[in-house]
């Protein structure tokens, strides 16, 4: 990860003793200057988001947990607009409901960003995103015209707008791509299916739909996020309900290479505060690295949306600000129950791939290196087709189950 710059830091060198006082002193001032700045910049960062809220708490008025709006105070600058954005119910409160997308938004700085610092002795691998917009005539309830006009739904407002990729093109140090190996490559045979980044829930649980910034990649999921951060900038590389997490099988190997196929289940929240939030979840992203065994070199690496079916996108929207419903017997504490949309459509393409293998910066790739795994003799492999069915069962378990009895290769 790369350092933020640091201030820098000047001084004045004199040859009498006198001189070099009054250097010091100088070099002194401008090093407090400098510190200073960089003080104020951070308080500003970390209070000002704070400070607009109670200044509009002040103006506006604080009564018990509600915003309320006084049409004989102006709000400065964009305020008035503002009130009435997170007033969704537009009955002149903002309530706990309503703040909730105001405290949100505030958290937006802290939304995670992929920075590398790359070694100029490591390899490095450029990764390109492409994608192709959205099809909203493909979505079920697309007869309801109005819905999914450009002026229409503003819950829709960022499947709107998302038109193209984030970051075109990256560059990444290969040695980041060993995420996707196995702990113990060695101890790991061909067919054997392993998990890049877990779980998170059990089958039959979920995570909360009410959030908008993905929370903060450790370890193995950092690789991961930067990479679907390409394509939209808020990835949850967690999603809500299952499937959930990356799984990987070694397709081949032999004593130099290793050919890793993987499946990752994954999603994106299209909107931002005050919108409500989109979710926007893809099939699967099919995946495959061809990589040196000791992780020097990355061979091919692909990534990408089926799109050989007529469907492959799930959708799920808010509507209004949802509400709290009445505490159950046995319950700790009574649940938020949202007004949600879903529907399902179709993308024709939304990839990441490697147009070459890594290099090390100063040189080019070897042209007499062959694409994918052209030219490579494995020693132990299984097809390409198989270790895709080999995830996808692992994934839906129950598919093991009724391969016996009926065809399931279309169910998923």
């Amino acid at each position: 990860m790369s350092d933020r710059n640091r201030p820098g830091e000047s001084s004045v060198s004199r040859p009498d003793d006198d001189n070099k006082t009054a250097s010091n002193a100088i070099s002194g001032g401008r090093k407090q200057r400098s510190c200073n700045c960089g003080l104020f910049s951070l308080i500003k960062q970390l209070l000002l988001p704070t400070l607009l809220i109670a200044a509009a708490a002040y103006v506006i008025q604080l009564r018990g947990w509600r915003l309320v709006y006084r049409p004989d105070v102006q709000l400065p600058g964009q305020g008035e607009m503002l009130f009435f954005a997170y007033d969704v119910n537009r009955d002149g409160f903002i309530d706990k409901l309503e703040f909730q997308y105001i405290s949100l938004k505030l958290d937006a700085n802290a939304t995670f960003q992929y920075e590398e610092e790359l070694d100029p002795d490591v390899e490095v691998v450029e990764v390109v995103a492409r994608m192709k917009s959205f099809d909203l005539q493909s979505m079920k309830k697309a007869q309801d015209a109005w819905i999914y006009s450009v002026n229409g739904d503003p819950c829709l407002t960022g499947l709107r707008n998302w038109q193209e990729v984030s970051v075109p093109s990256r560059l990444y140090g290969v040695h980041n791509f060993r995420s996707f190996l196995p702990l113990e490559l060695d101890g790991t045979d061909v067919g054997q299916i392993y998990s890049s980044v877990g779980k998170n829930t059990y089958f039959f649980e979920h995570l909360s739909s009410s959030r908008y910034f993905p929370p903060q990649p450790e370890g193995k999921e950092v690789l991961l996020y930067g990479l679907l951060a390409q394509l939209h900038p808020r990835p949850f590389i967690h999603m809500r309900f299952a499937p959930q997490g990356t799984s990987a099988v070694i397709r081949a190997r032999n004593d130099e290479y290793v050919d890793v196929v993987f499946r990752c289940h994954a999603e994106f929240q299209l909107n931002e505060p005050p919108q409500f939030p989109f979710w926007f979840t893809p099939a699967q992203f099919a995946g495959r690295l061809i990589m040196k065994r000791d992780g020097s070199h990355v061979r091919h690496f692909s990534m990408y949306l089926p799109a050989n079916r007529s469907l492959n996108i799930d959708m799920e929207w808010q509507t209004g600000p949802g509400h709290m419903s009445e505490k159950e017997p046995g319950d700790e504490e009574a649940s938020f129950q949202g007004n949600n949309e879903v529907d399902i459509g179709y993308m024709a393409e939304l990839s990441l791939m490697t147009p070459e293998p890594s290099h090390l910066q100063s040189s080019k790739p070897d042209p007499a290196e062959g694409s994918e795994d052209e030219g490579i003799v494995w020693n132990d492999f299984i097809s390409l087709q198989e270790a895709q069915q080999l995830l996808e069962k692992h994934f839906f378990p129950f598919k093991t189950v009724l391969s016996g009895l009926v065809d399931v290769s279309g169910l998923v």
